[in-house]
């Protein structure tokens, strides 16, 4: 959990000893984001300083009308990666989870191998194709080059989007 002011400056952070200079904020885009649109807002997948891949979902705390510090807490991808295997899909079917950049967050198959990954170049131009939808299917290879018919769907909140290839 990291406590920052709107600009970026952190003030605390439970990665480091009470008292101690908290680390420096990895992933500043989306505290700039809170501070315009003044909401919640889920980052990129993004390494951090002890070089550990994690997903910021930052909050916005506000006194008085004015936003005084945004407050973030971080998932790692395995907590995303056991939604995933809860859901229970055949072994010859495919899942990952693509973040707002189209890093790959979570999937079923090989995680820790792809984690931080592009999706495949096919993959790519039919997430492309979404434009403003939020569910599209076609046809797609995986990374290894398996060819696969794939449902989309856009997680709108976050701007992730989930690929079931089949």
């Amino acid at each position: 959990v990291l406590l920052a002011t709107p600009s970026g400056e952190p003030l605390f952070s439970t990665a480091t000893p009470f008292g101690s200079l908290p680390p420096k904020v990895s992933e500043p885009g989306s505290i700039a984001e809170v501070a315009r649109v003044r909401a919640p807002v889920v980052g990129p997948l993004t390494r951090g300083p002890l070089g550990n891949f994690g997903i910021p979902v930052r909050v916005p705390v506000e006194s008085d009308g004015e936003l005084r510090y945004v407050l973030s807490a971080v998932v790692r991808p395995e907590a995303i990666l056991r939604v995933v295997s809860e859901q229970r899909v055949p072994g010859d079917w495919i899942v990952s989870v693509f973040d707002s950049n189209n890093s790959r967050i979570a999937r079923s198959r090989d995680h820790q191998r792809f984690l931080g990954t592009p999706p495949s170049p096919s993959l790519q131009e039919l997430m492309a194709s979404l434009g403003a939808r939020s569910e599209a299917v076609g046809a797609s290879s995986t990374v290894e080059g398996t060819p696969v018919y794939t449902a989309l769907a856009r997680v709108s909140s976050a701007q992730w989007v989930v690929a079931l290839g089949v």
